[in-house]
């Protein structure tokens, strides 16, 4: 990598556990072109490599969280701090989910949180070594509402080396910002998913007076090197042949229109605000 002892960290890529609700003014560190320089890439990673007081100050047992309400998590290092999500229902703020290196898939066997369903700012995922799927982890997260973004984007994964699928069957609405997937050479099933009926934001004026498509999605693995959805999942809009889906498993469910912005149930019912 460049050498980056000249460049400083801008202080809104990377929120830590413990600021302020509100966002402040943010720093563009992703392109919505069709080119990402380098330097955003090492601006980022920069931010990320210095570690969270979320993370310094962990420690190995965290208490069940009766509440069911989270405030925003730094879950870095070692998978045994995933502990921190345990029994939170709702997460306010956002999650992180960073640098752990040299972590077996095996270690993720027996994590899961069924209890997640909403997180209210963004989700963060950047080199998680042997995480392939967010299935087991968040099976029923349904809600991500960009009340804080990671620059323009409410869900991010970026250099997940060994991430295979998202699997975010549940995931429904992300009500502000749009997504950013780069450098996952591994990730399948994002070009199976209609981004736009999940973010429906992602294309207002809604950020900063900005208009038009908000999602990044570039160098993944390619999608004609990936398995295809089952064909009873829902056709893409305008295809006859494309499907919809995050797994050979699960279809992406897709809310009828009379929600409007609000998620919908496994039976298509419209959720309440």
């Amino acid at each position: 990598m460049e050498d980056l002892s000249g460049f400083s960290a801008p202080s809104d890529c990377l929120r830590q556990p413990g600021d302020c609700a509100r966002p402040r003014t943010r720093t563009t560190c992703f392109g919505s072109g069709d080119d990402v320089s380098w330097l955003c890439t090492a601006l980022l990673a920069l931010a990320l490599l210095t570690p969270s007081a979320a993370a310094q100050n962990a420690t190995d047992t965290v208490p069940f969280n009766r509440t069911g309400v989270c405030r925003s998590l730094d879950i870095r290092n070692s998978v045994e701090q995933f502990n921190q999500l345990e029994g939170c229902q709702v997460i306010e703020g956002f999650l992180q989910i960073v640098l752990i290196d040299r972590a077996d898939p095996n270690e993720y066997d027996n994590l899961t949180f069924p209890e997640l369903r909403e997180v209210t700012g963004y989700i963060l995922l950047y080199r998680v070594h042997g995480l392939r799927s967010l299935a087991k982890l968040f099976p029923n997260l349904s809600v991500i509402r960009g009340n804080e973004l990671f620059s323009d984007y409410a869900l991010v994964v970026f250099e997940m080396l060994h991430l295979q699928e998202l699997g975010l069957s549940s995931l429904t609405d992300i009500l502000r910002g749009g997504v950013y997937f780069v450098k996952n050479p591994m990730l399948c099933y994002i070009d199976t998913i209609d981004w736009d009926l999940i973010a429906k934001q992602s294309q207002s004026s809604d950020l900063e007076g900005k208009k038009g498509q908000m999602h990044f999605i570039r160098n993944n693995k390619r999608e004609n090197e990936c398995p295809i959805c089952p064909r009873d999942c829902p056709l893409m809009v305008g295809s006859q042949d494309n499907h919809l889906c995050w797994s050979p498993q699960h279809c992406q469910k897709v809310c009828p229109e009379s929600c409007g912005n609000r998620a919908c149930d496994a039976t298509g019912a419209c959720c309440h605000d």
